[in-house]
């Protein structure tokens, strides 16, 4: 039996792909007043923290910044976008996973949430979704300022589990993250499907949504 489950949040438990491209949309707009190219420019950013993000874009239009000046425009776009999930109704998790939780919880197997979030979207996310029910809040790892790549956060998760990452499954979304959990030492990466996920061995299965996995992979 596995001895952990490590679980990213947007786009894996959280499909907010559309809801993240318009509030960063409106972000960058209002950063720029409206001169970057944003379909452009926000191609080169999935994964990606949000201060380095916004401090791209200051420095696309030659724009000084400061700490409490990114600050303000991180704070900005996450206050958009969980206004946005609650205005229209987007606080469910995708189908399947609901159930695979609760498969994990009545098999003691071990949870733990690896999100590049801020600690307010993380409020929100355990608010929103009933999280604990599966999760220990206090074990989270979120965007604290402190970790440079989400390698590292996939290290301190397994460090939390008190787990060797290699004996535990991941579930990913983004290409950029996945290859990132394996330089963490995941050998078992369940994707969900995108366009760019990548082909390498320690992706074990590709599913839509939880509803296409096979439990066996616990095993």
């Amino acid at each position: 039996m596995v001895k952990g489950v490590f679980f990213d949040f947007n786009g894996t438990l959280y499909f907010d792909q559309d809801i993240n491209r318009i509030t960063w949309k409106e972000t960058i707009d209002a950063i720029s007043n409206n001169s970057i190219d944003f379909d452009s420019f926000f191609t080169n950013y999935k994964a990606v923290m949000d201060y380095i993000v916004i401090e791209d874009a200051h420095k696309l239009i030659n724009k000084p910044y400061t700490k409490q000046e990114i600050d303000y425009w991180v704070n900005y776009k996450e206050d958009r976008y969980r206004q946005y999930g609650i205005d229209h109704n987007r606080t469910v998790l995708p189908p399947g996973a609901k159930e695979v939780l609760d498969y994990l919880k009545s098999k003691n197997i071990p949870v733990i949430l690896c999100t590049s979030s801020i600690i307010e979207n993380v409020d929100f996310y355990y608010e929103y979704f009933n999280l604990s029910n599966w999760f220990n809040k206090n074990q989270t790892v979120y965007d604290t300022g402190e970790y440079n790549s989400k390698a590292q956060m996939y290290q301190q998760c397994a460090k939390r589990l008190n787990i060797n990452i290699e004996e535990g499954i991941v579930f990913e979304d983004s290409s950029k993250s996945i290859m990132q959990a394996i330089e963490a030492g995941a050998k078992k990466i369940v994707a969900i499907k995108k366009d760019d996920t990548p082909t390498v061995p320690e992706i074990k299965q590709v599913i839509k949504d939880f509803t296409e996995l096979d439990y066996s992979i616990f095993d």
